[in-house]
């Protein structure tokens, strides 16, 4: 395997994902990667801290581009939201919640310890907001409500991802989109 930027970057998303931010070491990156520490330094001269707000933007526009492809095919964005948060309580289940808010775990672990980390992970929050408000107003939505609305999904997507997780079930995730799908639908 000939590594590269990607490499790293795509073993990190991984290990971020199982292990959270402090949970995953500089040694852990590279033995996924099979490379000696001059290769993450080659790549990411300021080391795991540069490594891991790229793989948090990396992430951020690979989850905004599913969102997106995913909410063209809904005809409403009630319906977008539900088989979005659908998607997810499936996807939880399918791999044992072991995946899944690799930014919420970097935000809750350094949001008050590390400048960058905290930028990176409110950057991403909003590109995804930002999606989900964008589908919002083009059902009608006007964009003074579509922005607090988008902002109350985001929000309410993390929460039920980390009941679910905890609670080993996609429940959570099904009831919470069943909740934004009425509040979405009320809105109109």
């Amino acid at each position: 395997m000939r590594l590269s930027r990607e490499i790293f970057i795509t073993e990190t998303i991984k290990l971020l994902e199982e292990q959270g931010y402090h949970g995953t070491s500089t040694r852990s990156i590279l033995n996924a990667c099979g490379a000696q520490r001059g290769s993450l330094y080659h790549f990411f001269p300021d080391g795991k801290e540069e490594l891991v707000v790229e793989a948090i933007q990396v992430q951020a526009n690979v989850t905004a581009n599913v969102m997106q492809a995913m909410f063209q095919e809904c005809d409403t964005a009630e319906e977008a939201v539900f088989e979005l948060m659908n998607a997810m309580a499936e996807r939880g289940e399918a791999n044992n919640f072991c995946v899944g808010a690799p930014v919420a775990a970097i935000a809750q672990e350094s949001a008050t310890t590390n400048h960058q980390l905290r930028i990176a992970c409110r950057d991403a929050y909003r590109q995804l907001t930002d999606v989900i408000k964008e589908k919002l107003i083009a059902d009608g939505i006007p964009q003074s409500k579509a922005r607090s609305i988008a902002i109350s999904v985001t929000a309410t997507i993390e929460g039920a991802i980390l009941l679910s997780r905890t609670e080993q079930t996609g429940a959570p995730l099904r009831d919470a989109a069943v909740s934004m799908y009425k509040l979405i639908e009320a809105s109109k």
